[in-house]
């Protein structure tokens, strides 16, 4: 369990770091492609969160979990995630509880 709790733990500080990250009034291009770089990050820790979650004791956080796997599987894939703003901004209100 401390293994997905850590796992979790670091998916959640990557969709935090961006969400940060992706404030529209400090849009830049190289803002887009840090963006693009941690949400691949995020992609990959779903999937080991995911995969060693189980069956969660904290029934929130596999709902959570389960809710951000399922936007990771909607998104593009790494290689067509666009960098227009409008993209990224879309994502962010998704991304917001």
């Amino acid at each position: 369990m401390n293994a997905s709790l850590s796992a979790t733990g670091t998916v959640a500080s990557e969709v935090f770091a961006l969400l940060n990250e992706t404030d529209p009034v400090r849009w830049t291009d190289e803002v887009a492609d840090r963006a693009r770089e941690r949400w691949a990050r995020i992609r990959e820790g779903v999937e080991r969160a995911s995969a060693s979650l189980g069956e969660p004791s904290r029934p929130a956080l596999g709902e959570a979990l389960a809710n951000l796997a399922t936007l990771v599987r909607e998104a593009p894939s790494e290689a067509e995630v666009p960098a227009a703003k409008s993209y990224w901004m879309a994502l962010r209100a998704r991304l917001m509880p």
